[in-house]
């Protein structure tokens, strides 16, 4: 198993580092990461979302989770996958692999969706019956509902 770490250090020594990757236009970011590798597949999808095709990001980012089983990235290309999904109109795929990324052991991948779900809440862009189906999906107690319900009622 490949650790982040490990693919910082390796794009640190090709010619551009991540940073400067994400720094750049998206389709320059993109251009420069023609390899195989883990650490490429996932900043294309990374990249592919942030140059505004949510279509092919999404299927990117299931490849990337079929072709890099078990990887440290797994739920940061999930939450490229709910950015995607939820892009595309999608909201209940979305909230679905949110609420499991919430769920998951990657703490900060957890906070990013949290994070998304209230900016989706705030903006008016997630959909009632989403919020509605949230309860059932993550665990007793959790705050994250009356966080959207406020963020919600706020719009």
């Amino acid at each position: 198993m490949i650790s982040i770490l490990s693919i910082a250090f390796t794009l640190a020594t090709a010619p551009t580092s991540i940073a400067e990757l994400r720094n750049l236009p998206a389709n320059e970011a993109l251009a420069q990461l023609a390899d195989s590798s883990e650490a490429s597949a996932f900043l294309r999808a990374e990249q592919t979302l942030r140059s505004g095709r949510a279509q092919d990001a999404l299927v990117q980012a299931e490849s990337f989770e079929m072709d890099f089983p078990g990887s440290t990235l797994a739920f940061r290309s999930r939450l490229i996958e709910a950015w995607s999904a939820m892009s595309l109109g999608d909201q209940h795929r979305g909230c679905q692999i949110l609420s499991e990324i919430i769920l998951g052991t990657d703490r900060q991948a957890s906070q990013q969706a949290r994070a998304t779900l209230r900016d989706w809440a705030k903006s008016g862009k997630l959909a009632a019956e989403e919020m509605l189906s949230l309860p059932a999906r993550l665990p007793p107690g959790d705050t994250l509902v009356a966080d959207l319900a406020t963020a919600f009622s706020a719009n």
